[in-house]
């Protein structure tokens, strides 16, 4: 599952890509300091639609001194957006967008850098209206997705979607063993327990029902909870390996 630090910066490439200029330009990179220790999220990932490249990484700089260091290597204008603790830094760089998210821990800095492509994101967003229109279909009526997020790393493709409705539990968790089964899926087991569905953009869930499922080289999950304002929300995870990803 992604990590819940991810989300901040997510949503705000979502933001600030609105006032990005269409131009054409190579892919960007984001170099990082002597002082940071890298680590993968992902090698691709696409969140609702929008294609980007994220990288990880943990500094023992201060936040201070690595927003001057990005700030410089961007070159101006940069954008800064403050997010309680954390700090964006983000940058139109013809048709792509590059994003830093700094966070401070107690060891020092937690980063994150992101290149957005704005025109692929178009090309890719009939793909995304497909795999969400099936979804809807199998779920009950009424149905909204509020995240749709697929990713590649080492071999494997995962999909992590956020659906709500105002179905029943019990509706909802009979609509996701049909569709399971149509996609392939086997259900294993399930429990039930309190959770609150950490690295999701949901608020806090009480008590939820968590399916597991088995294919031939997939395994998906699929939780179902009230959240509240009495709203069913539902957070389906696969993961399978490319070749037979649907």
């Amino acid at each position: 599952m992604m990590p819940k630090t991810i989300w901040p910066l997510l949503g705000l490439i979502i933001l600030l890509l609105r006032f990005a200029p269409d131009a054409s330009a190579g892919e960007p990179t984001v170099e990082l300091p002597r002082s940071a220790q890298p680590f993968s999220v992902g090698e691709n990932i696409v969140l609702n639609g929008l294609p980007m490249r994220m990288r990880g990484f943990r500094s023992s700089e201060s936040v201070d001194v690595l927003v001057t260091w990005f700030t410089q290597g961007l070159g101006s204008p940069v954008v800064e957006n403050r997010l309680g603790n954390t700090i964006v830094l983000g940058k139109a760089v013809g048709e792509y967008y590059v994003t830093v998210q700094l966070e401070p821990d107690r060891n020092g800095v937690r980063g994150l850098t992101a290149v957005s492509n704005l025109v692929a994101a178009d090309e890719m967003r009939s793909v995304r209206n497909e795999r969400s229109e099936r979804l809807r279909l199998g779920l009950p009526h009424g149905s909204r997705v509020i995240s749709d997020m697929v990713s590649e790393d080492r071999g494997k493709q995962s999909w992590h979607v956020v659906v709500e409705n105002t179905q029943s539990e019990q509706i909802n968790t009979g609509r996701i063993l049909a569709l399971m089964t149509q996609e392939g899926f086997a259900l294993e087991h399930e429990s039930s327990a309190v959770s609150a569905l950490d690295g999701t953009a949901t608020p806090a869930l009480g008590d939820a029902r968590t399916l597991y499922f088995k294919g031939k080289g997939k395994e998906a999950m699929a939780t179902v909870a009230r959240d509240e304002f009495s709203r069913t929300v539902i957070v389906i995870n696969t993961i399978s390996a490319l070749s037979t990803y649907p």
